[in-house]
């Protein structure tokens, strides 16, 4: 499972942000981690103790025959389920069957019935008779599975536990195609089909998929035949016989192009909507090169019958990674223009490693999570190091250790936890990113030779079994020779991290460079930990490098050198997933930032100079100039916001970087960001025409988009009439930047433009045109507002998610305000004979509906006090 919390990896948090703060555009930074953080102790009952799932009984292998009924939003199901006794012999048998209508239960081999009793979450079987672990049975269940009367909760991973959803049911959305898919993680596929519903089950599979003609299928493992019924339907037979979890159960349901690959004559398949299909490999085509990377860096090769991948709508998170079937959300489907800007290429390789972590071997509870989560997130690492160089890696590892720091300043708890209120509790920055360091950390302990030959080992030992984490260390014992208890009591059965501050001298009468290495605990904890640590010295332009241990309260080192070193970097690749406190000066950081060999080092040192950094100094420009050349993206992009804060020093050279950032840098992101500054620092600046007519050639969208919109600002004709053409082109990836154009400068002939946007758009790009639909409404006739009123009370009542009802809401809200000030004005007849107060009678009635229509407690609340 991908949770989607860094690049901007939770869109939907971008927009909560902009909801309530209207924060401007910033690029992206990692935070500074050198303050202690302050953890709230939150007093609240203690969660109840979580085991692994009591195993009564064992899955062998599930059976399925399912069809649809999309008026009901139901399944109507057949599941003939073969077990046997765990150990205890039993007379009666527990499945997990949530939201469900059971018809009958049956031997199938004496074809006798059941009887049994059927809860809201439970189906209890009485078999008549006792059965002890040798003994298999089958049994058969007729049922229907009901998903829209599920009482269960999702979380902020996996925002439903429905387990099977109906998109579009009834076609009543005319841009949006009819589908069915599932999401099992963490315990929601007992939804559709009846199981043990635990991670520490396992069985093979069979699934009978009856849908009408028009519609693809996919599910785990091979489609084995179809057949047709001679009534507009087809039945697919899909199998999958290697055993896996039941929550990686999997169906997939809609009007699909599929696009073939292969990898070591084995199918690799991508499933997008037909619009999409020239794209599908721009999408997905690096999966098999990732495919033939992670089998040779992990010595196990792939172990699964097929791979493809899957696009679906209205998607209840990220990705997940459903054996041999991945799902991802919509946003993966960009074509090739969206491509250059974002590839999400970390969610492809973070869902394929799941096949070996999660899928192959599998945590046995979800206390164990992050023994699946942590090397998902750690693949990312691995393959961006592999792909792209160290430096890559390195940006992104320090993003995921930016992302559990953010996390601790709220919380700290325990990387295994067996106290949780839910399974979803556990899927947070803990389990994924932090888990993700301390693997790196690990691997930077052991060394590589011996970190991926423990992993080997791992693989190979609990192949298509469950494990908790005791299995991962042994593993690693049982390869290195070590013993490794102190790592993993440390790291994962404790909470916090270190905090390490750092002081250094130098004895130039023994030429010895004394490095101060003091520890404390993030929490009130006296825990002192056992930190492996590495120290970088550049000595007469060598580096060298001394491994020591820091394994008590306080200790100096005393490293012998030649001369002084000009440089001096603990841990200066931050493997270590805790704070390091380096205070330098502006002359050690500054050679730190021209001398070190990667990007860690330079990107530390460059924004301890830009924390606290001088407008007026000569010697600070010189160096943010020089960082805007940096041969490393990310350094260039940091520097473009430090060139804006020192404008006054230079103005010209600060015009000439940013041009040519703008207009001739290699990367998009960079590009988009020296379009931002120039347009926010020199607003309707006429010397930059030629910039933005440069950058409105940009194969990039987000570099077009920003070119756009601040060429919009000084020739508003010109503006205006490339963002109408573009409207007539229907493209749909651009309405965001051309709503904010007509919205600014269009007429009342413009309305259509955005009741079609309106009609094409969703999630995050729907919040923002109803935002800019509102703006426009506010800056033309009350005749259009008339119009424009029906469309957001449509909006304010049926929109998801709830943040795009708001932002209607909001819009109807202003137009309120605007109203109440026409009619002080006496301003009351616009054309058509439309009345403003024909106009603020309109608003009113749409705003109480919506209030009526509104269930969301958080809009209930706010609409009460509105």
């Amino acid at each position: 499972m991908y949770k989607m919390l860094k690049n901007n990896r939770l869109v939907y948090l971008i927009v909560l942000t902009t909801i309530v703060l209207n924060a401007c555009k910033a690029p992206q930074q990692i935070v500074n981690q050198n303050p202690e953080p302050k953890v709230e102790e939150v007093k609240r009952p203690a969660d109840p103790y979580r085991p692994s799932t009591q195993r009564d009984f064992d899955i062998v292998h599930t059976s399925l025959k399912v069809s649809f009924n999309w008026s009901e939003r139901t399944m109507n199901g057949t599941a003939k389920i073969k077990l046997r006794p765990y150990f205890e012999s039993a007379r009666a048998c527990t499945l997990d069957a949530k939201s469900m209508e059971i018809k009958t239960v049956y031997n199938a081999s004496s074809e006798e019935e059941l009887p049994f009793f059927n809860s809201s979450t439970k189906l209890i079987i009485d078999l008549k008779k006792k059965y002890d672990r040798t003994d298999t049975l089958q049994l058969v269940v007729e049922y229907v599975s009901k998903p829209e009367e599920i009482n269960a909760k999702g979380s902020s991973a996996i925002t439903s536990a429905k387990g099977l959803y109906f998109i579009n049911h009834d076609n009543s959305d005319k841009n949006k195609p009819q589908q069915i898919w599932t999401q099992g993680e963490p315990e929601s596929n007992s939804v559709w089909f009846p199981t043990i519903d635990a991670p520490n089950e396992r069985m093979t599979q069979e699934i009978a998929i009856t849908v009408e003609d028009r519609f693809t299928t996919l599910s785990n493992g091979l489609l084995i035949f179809s057949e047709e019924n001679g009534d507009g339907t087809r039945t697919d037979y899909w199998k999958q016989e290697l055993p896996h979890a039941p929550y990686l159960a999997m169906m997939a349901i809609g009007e699909y192009h599929i696009t073939n690959d292969t990898w070591e004559g084995i199918d690799v398949d991508y499933y997008v909507e037909p619009e999409y299909a020239p794209y599908a490999k721009m999408i997905f085509g690096k999966t098999p090169e990732m495919l033939t990377f992670f089998s040779e860096k992990l010595g196990v090769k792939y172990p699964w019958e097929k791979y493809s991948q899957v696009v679906v709508r209205d998607y209840v998170s990220g990705a997940m990674e459903n054996t041999t079937g991945v799902i991802y959300g919509e946003f993966v489907q960009r074509n090739a223009n969206e491509l250059i800007d974002e590839d999400y290429e970390d969610f492809l390789s973070h869902e394929l490693i799941h096949h070996w972590f999660g899928d192959l071997v599998t945590c046995e509870s979800w206390s164990n999570i992050t023994l699946n989560e942590a090397f998902a997130t750690y693949g990312e690492y691995l393959w961006n190091e592999y792909k792209y160089g160290v430096d890559e890696a390195d940006y992104y590892g320090m993003i995921d250790l930016s992302a559990y720091m953010r996390e601790s300043e709220r919380k700290q708890v325990n990387m295994i936890r067996h106290h949780y209120d839910k399974p979803g509790d556990v899927f947070d920055a803990h389990s994924y990113q932090k888990g993700g360091r301390l693997l790196h950390y690990l691997r930077h302990v052991l060394g590589d030779e011996a970190f991926f030959a423990s992993v080997k080992w791992y693989l190979e030992k609990h192949a298509y079994q469950s494990v908790e984490i005791h299995d991962l260390r042994i593993a690693f014992e049982e390869t290195t020779g070590q013993d490794l208890n102190w790592f993993f009591n440390e790291w994962f059965l404790s909470k916090g991290h270190p905090i390490v501050s750092v002081g250094t001298d130098y004895d130039s009468i023994n030429n010895i460079q004394l490095v101060t290495l003091i520890q404390k605990h993030s929490t009130d904890d006296k825990f002192l930990y056992r930190l492996p640590i590495e120290i970088e010295l550049e000595v007469n332009g060598k580096i060298q490098k001394h491994k020591v241990e820091l394994n008590q309260k306080s200790k100096t080192f005393k490293l012998k050198t030649a001369s002084k070193p000009q440089m001096v970097l603990v841990d200066p690749r931050r493997h270590i997933p805790g704070v390091v406190e380096d205070y330098k000066s502006y002359e050690e950081l500054s050679y730190q930032f021209y001398n070190s060999n990667h990007y860690v080092g330079k990107i530390r040192a460059y924004n301890a100079i830009n924390k606290d950094l001088d407008e007026t100094s000569l010697d600070q420009f010189k160096l943010i100039s020089d960082a805007s050349q940096a041969p490393y993206w990310q350094i260039r992009l940091e520097s473009v916001d430090a060139l804006r804060i020192m404008v006054s020093l230079d103005s010209a050279r600060v015009i000439q970087i940013l041009s040519n950032l703008a207009t001739e840098d290699d990367n998009p992101k960079v590009r988009s960001e020296a379009l931002f500054a120039i347009g926010n620092t020199f607003k309707g600046d006429e010397r930059f025409l030629d910039v933005y007519k440069t950058a409105l050639n940009d194969s990039s969208y987000a570099v077009f988009k920003e070119a756009l919109i601040h060429y919009s600002k000084i020739d508003k004709g010109d503006g205006l009439a490339r963002a109408r053409s573009l409207a007539k082109e229907n493209k749909t990836e651009l309405n965001v930047i051309v709503s904010k154009i007509i919205a600014s400068h269009g007429d009342d002939s413009d309305h259509g433009f955005f009741i079609r946007a309106l009609n094409n758009s969703s999630g995050p790009d729907k919040f923002e045109i109803v935002t800019q639909y509102g703006v426009y409404l506010m800056n033309n006739s009350a005749y259009t507002i008339s119009k424009g009123i029906p469309y957001l009370q449509e909006e304010g009542i049926t929109a998801s998610p709830w943040w795009v009802r708001s932002a209607a809401m909001n819009a109807l809200l202003d137009l309120k305000e605007l109203t109440a000030e026409k009619l002080k004005e006496k301003d009351t007849v616009s054309a058509y004979d439309v009345t403003w107060a024909d106009v603020k009678t309109s608003i009113d009635k749409a705003i109480e509906k919506i209030k009526q229509e509104e269930k969301n407690p958080r809009l209930v609340k706010r609409y009460g006090k509105s």
